[in-house]
């Protein structure tokens, strides 16, 4: 059993690795965003003046995006870690594919306007 073990995590190292790079990569996006929403402009994209001053604005493009982005760092460990395989492997892939579709779109309707 204990070579069995040793074999399945031999061969789904570089898997954990990318998921492990998921991870700081969700977060690596959620702390500029959760900066800027405290007034923080460092590495702002521009001109952080020329940000909105609406309350709205600034707690979906700053906050919300920012606690998503903790969300997909949760989600990205949930492929790799013995939690997440309580839940079917098709939903946690549907998911995935949902939210990067999703964000993909919202980065580019940021691009485009």
């Amino acid at each position: 059993m204990k070579l069995q073990q040793k074999m399945l995590n031999r061969t789904k190292k570089p898997s954990t690795i990318w998921g492990y790079v998921a991870c700081v990569s969700a977060l690596l996006y959620a702390v500029p965003h959760l900066w800027w929403g405290m007034g923080i402009s460092v590495a702002f994209p521009g001109e952080y003046k020329s940000s909105s001053d609406s309350v709205w604005s600034v707690a979906i493009g700053f906050w919300v995006m920012g606690f998503v982005a903790i969300l997909a760092a949760i989600f990205a460990l949930s492929f790799i870690k013995s939690w997440g395989q309580k839940f079917p492997r098709f939903i946690l892939l549907t998911l995935g594919w949902i939210g990067s579709i999703g964000l993909t779109f919202w980065g580019l309707g940021f691009f485009f306007t």
